[in-house]
């Protein structure tokens, strides 16, 4: 079977992928707060939800319903129940991703160092990867002097003479 040579598959040469483009342009800001009927922000706050329970990015959940993260700041400031129901939305995210890193080392395929990060990243608590240290600013802290009996002679924090053993 010499002659023919052997056929290479030709793979297209990868493209650059771009993000998609926005899915709804921001209609609502901070200086809209007011003029929004309260339907509609009843309405905006649950599609919010809906997304962080897909996503738990802020900022990504609030781009799909169409306001700022400025809006969904100010929301969670100032509505107790929509920011605790945020937070067991990012939570309940949080969650999943963490069983699925647990089951993806058990098996191959996927990315797990992304999925390892995004779970550090939400839960520094308990995946960290080093003690933190805590520094004190404007802190005035006053040295220590121990005083030793030399010769029967009570030294003195000031005495230069040498101690003698």
């Amino acid at each position: 079977m010499a002659g023919k040579p052997k056929r290479r598959s030709q793979q297209p040469a990868p493209m650059s992928v771009q993000a998609p483009t926005d899915p709804r342009p921001i209609k609502y800001r901070v200086g809209d707060l007011e003029t929004i009927p309260a339907e509609l922000v009843a309405e905006l706050k649950t599609g919010f939800l809906g997304h962080l329970r897909r996503t738990a990015r802020k900022t990504l959940a609030a781009e799909q319903v169409g306001v700022t993260l400025f809006v969904i700041e100010r929301w969670l400031t100032d509505d107790l129940r929509f920011r605790e129901d945020a937070e067991h939305a990012t939570q309940a995210r949080v969650d999943e991703l963490e069983l699925d890193l647990e089951a993806s080392t058990n098996r191959s395929g996927g990315d797990v160092t992304a999925r390892i990060f995004t779970v550090k990243g939400f839960r520094p608590e308990k995946y960290q990867d080093r003690i933190v240290q805590a520094t004190y600013q404007h802190t005035i802290y006053e040295p220590e002097f121990t005083f030793e009996v030399v010769d029967g002679k009570t030294a003195t924090p000031t005495d230069k003479t040498p101690a003698t053993h």
